[in-house]
């Protein structure tokens, strides 16, 4: 055996594994969490600075392989899901824990509903 033949031989192994076997590197999670003091629609949703509603995260990030983990509160909105998935490659929202309540029965269309 010739010294550094291994080294090469893995080498070509884990570069054409690289290029064979699918990859989720186009998969992002984020973060929706309407408890936490900076979350903001205009936020990125990450972990430290979270989305506050679900429908904005979805709405900016719904596609396939994202995932949305939505986490303890109530959700006092409607959540309108126009993003799908792909075959092995899922769009993806979950709740972080137990907690999670989407109420989307409340009516707030007119000013008048609305108490301070």
């Amino acid at each position: 055996m010739v010294p550094g033949s291994v080294s090469r031989s893995f080498a070509g192994f884990a570069l054409a594994a690289w290029f064979t076997f699918p990859s989720a590197a186009g998969a992002v999670t984020f973060y929706v969490d309407n408890q936490n003091s900076t979350a903001s629609d205009s936020n990125p949703g990450t972990l430290d600075a979270p989305y506050r509603t679900i429908g904005a995260a979805v709405s900016q990030h719904g596609g396939a392989g994202n995932t949305i983990v939505v986490e303890p509160g109530t959700y006092r909105e409607r959540v309108s899901v126009g993003a799908s998935g792909a075959s092995g490659n899922p769009f993806t929202i979950q709740s972080a824990g137990a907690g999670v309540i989407i109420d989307g029965a409340d009516d707030f269309g007119l000013t008048s509903l609305w108490t301070p």
